[in-house]
């Protein structure tokens, strides 16, 4: 089965006559349990390890030259036939706790079959609006002219790619998940996707409403 691997994005996405994107849910018709059922793999895992510069998708095997630091390994707590799912402790904007984290809900969804990732709808309104609230104290430093895109999302436009940089290092939070214990810092410059052409500087936000009208 050849299968595809982007290695930039040039909005070709929504011209192209996709074939299909790889989703992978938990349960028999996963491509990688196929695989391991058919022999194919030695191990029924994978891993998605995403970066500034692309990611790496590995198959049957735990790949640690890759892995700048060690491993850390966090309990599935789900049955078969549903989506991968962990526990999350909490979640912080910056050292604040959110205020709408509920243990009970489904919080964040990462899609391995989706190009952004997705908050519960009042965690999502609650970092964007805390996000919102710091562009009174900066100006337009943090946010410089903000947009709801019906395509691209939740956008930041600035006068030039001086400020939009200012920004991603100065002003926009860290986001915080307590997993298990372990703290994982979700980074400006990891989070927002940049959008900045000849004609405008801006970047998104990498993420959404799970549950959108």
């Amino acid at each position: 089965i050849p299968i595809g691997c982007t290695l930039s994005e040039n909005n070709l996405f929504y011209k192209q006559e996709v074939n299909g994107i790889m989703g992978l849910n938990n349960n028999e018709f996963n491509f990688v349990e196929i695989l391991y059922k058919l022999g194919r793999i030695e191990k029924n895992i994978f891993s998605l390890c995403f970066s500034q510069l692309g990611g790496i998708f590995t198959l049957g095997e735990i790949n640690y030259k890759f892995h700048k630091s060690n491993i850390t390994y966090i309990p599935i707590r789900t049955e078969k036939n549903k989506y991968y799912k962990i526990q999350i402790n909490s979640i912080f904007l910056n050292d604040k706790k959110l205020e709408n984290y509920s243990e009970e809900e489904n919080n964040f969804l990462l899609d391995s079959g989706a190009t952004i990732s997705y908050f519960n709808n009042k965690i999502f309104d609650e970092i964007l609006n805390k996000t919102l609230e710091k562009c009174k104290l900066y100006k337009n430093r943090i946010c410089g002219s903000y947009k709801l895109h019906s395509i691209l999302g939740h956008c930041f436009y600035y006068n030039n790619i001086y400020e939009l940089n200012e920004a991603i290092q100065k002003y926009w939070p860290i986001i915080h998940f307590n997993i298990e214990g372990y703290d994982y810092k979700w980074l400006p410059e990891n989070y927002y996707f940049n959008i900045s052409n000849e004609n405008i500087k801006g970047a998104c936000m990498g993420f959404n409403k799970i549950y959108r009208k």
